[in-house]
């Protein structure tokens, strides 16, 4: 069993999306056919989550599929407009799966609207979304211990090897 801890950390430059107001963003997150959703930003251009969420794989040799990542804005009335989108492959996801426990990334992409342009903000700036991928211990090498009070996972040791090459860009 190998997991995989996605943290979307949080975006910048979003675009105005309704007449009154900015924007209030949340992300939608679809890996290996489970979903996930952030809590809502209100009012705000450039939201920070810091929110994590674990997925656990159980064939390491399987294709994991794309990681796909929609930044939202969450409506009142009506239906959440898309603000933008950030796909991560199939093969970046696979070196990732396959890859060193410990292993960690953080980057920052430009979101991608639904025509496949890049998103501009309301500040003429390009849309990104900062995000931290980190491969964590398979179950049966180490300990996790829950550290309720962070909010996050710590790894207490590090026993296998392997390593992702993930230069690849998202998208």
């Amino acid at each position: 069993l190998r997991r995989i801890e996605l943290q979307i950390v949080g975006a910048a430059h979003l675009p105005k999306m309704d007449v009154v107001g900015t924007v209030d963003a949340y992300c939608d997150v679809e890996f290996m056919g489970k979903k996930w959703t952030t809590g809502v930003k209100k009012n705000t251009y450039t939201p920070t989550w810091e929110e994590r969420h674990v997925f656990e794989v159980r064939d390491c040799t399987a294709d994991p599929g794309a990681l796909q990542i929609t930044v939202m804005d969450w409506d009142l009335m009506g239906g959440n407009d898309t603000v933008g989108q950030v796909v991560m492959s199939a093969a970046k996801m696979g070196k990732v799966v396959r890859g060193r426990c410990g292993w960690e990334e953080e980057r920052e992409v430009v979101l991608r609207g639904e025509d496949g342009l890049n998103v501009v903000g309301q500040d003429k700036q390009e849309a990104l979304l900062k995000v931290r991928l980190r491969v964590l211990e398979d179950e049966d090498e180490g300990e996790v211990d829950v550290d309720e009070q962070a909010g996050g996972l710590r790894v207490l040791e590090d026993e296998a090897e392997g390593e992702a090459d993930v230069d690849e860009q998202a998208g």
